[in-house]
């Protein structure tokens, strides 16, 4: 599978715009504060949660999860920072300790744990995290952890398992407590060749032009400009149709500021979808590029929006193979009705 979820924040509102991407969200009253490039981050309350979904890799794959964070104190003693869970069960948590280091429980108590980093996050400092578990009883896991792409610390001879058996979401919770933030989350597995990213920066960016447009716009005469706000904000404006096989696509106008010498490593289609008529339609999203077209699973609509995300990590049109500079900024994103 390799790389399987994304959330860089922005563009969000509230907890209902990141459903049903996320597989749980309670946010209380968090926010979506200034993140790390001038797009937006999230603020838990103490006591609040966000459940990401990791594609259920089993016991061959590892699980990597890479976030930016930022914190204001340490905590006095230990806070719990995510949880690796099988449904309801913790399965392993990330801890950070009094001092900034982090460690790795398996239910045995506090540092050092099954795996103690000498590396720490820094107070009021972005500091981008990773972290490496093959998920294995009687002593045949392997953790790894790095802090700001740093030579991961690791360790093998592990039993990464508290209970449960496969993990299949990820927790996040406000770890010190006030002002916890986290910002250009990824997580994969290791199928493939998938391994640590590195520092990664995930940017949200909104339609600037119709490509070719089928729905009716709520208002004037461009599609796009019915997509295009800075948060979703449901009936106010919006493109709608009755026929199954309309198709909008846009383009981005070379928007995303993309180096030829920086990695794409996917790309993740946002979109907010509801019905109207009673119907039950189905939805998916659309990427075209160059000759070639990629097709997302199918999304089926309710009465209420739901925001629905879908990851593109191969260019289509390169065989498929890996996005680059140039491909990115001429595809075209979408949806259509089905």
């Amino acid at each position: 599978m390799g790389l399987t979820f994304i959330e860089g924040f922005d563009r969000l509102g509230s907890n209902t715009h990141m459903l049903p991407k996320w597989d749980a969200v309670d946010i209380g009253g968090g926010s979506f504060p200034t993140g790390r490039f001038g797009g937006k981050g999230i603020d838990l309350d103490a006591g609040r949660t966000i459940d990401c979904p990791t594609e259920d890799p089993g016991t061959t794959n590892k699980i990597i999860v890479g976030f930016a964070i930022k914190v204001t104190s340490w905590p006095t003693t230990s806070a719990n920072l995510l949880f690796f869970k099988d449904a309801t069960v913790n399965m392993l948590a990330l801890v950070m300790n009094h001092d900034g280091t982090l460690h790795l429980d398996n239910g045995g108590g506090g540092p050092p744990g099954i795996l103690q980093t000498t590396h720490k996050v820094y107070i009021d400092t972005w500091t981008y995290v990773e972290v490496k578990v093959l998920f294995k009883v009687s002593t045949t896991g392997t953790a790894d952890i790095s802090i700001d792409g740093r030579t991961p610390e690791g360790a093998t001879g592990l039993d990464t398992i508290i209970s449960g058996s496969e993990c299949d979401n990820i927790r996040f919770l406000n770890g010190p407590g006030a002002d916890t933030l986290y910002d250009d989350l990824y997580v994969g597995d290791t199928s493939g060749s998938f391994d640590f990213l590195g520092d990664s920066q995930i940017t949200a960016l909104v339609p600037n032009a119709d490509n070719s447009v089928q729905h009716t716009p709520l208002t004037g005469t461009t599609n796009f400009s019915m997509v295009d706000e800075a948060t979703p904000d449901g009936d106010t404006s919006h493109n709608q149709s009755a026929t199954a096989g309309h198709r909008d696509t846009f383009d981005f106008s070379s928007g995303f500021g993309v180096a030829a010498a920086d990695t794409v490593h996917g790309m993740g289609i946002n979109f907010a979808c509801k019905e109207i008529d009673g119907s039950s339609p189905d939805c998916r999203s659309v990427t075209l590029s160059g000759a070639s077209n990629s097709i997302g699973a199918t999304k089926t609509m309710t009465t209420s929006y739901t925001y629905e995300f879908e990851l593109e990590t191969q260019d289509p049109d390169a065989g498929p193979g890996a996005w680059d500079n140039v491909s990115i900024d001429a595809a075209k994103f979408g949806y259509e009705n089905l």
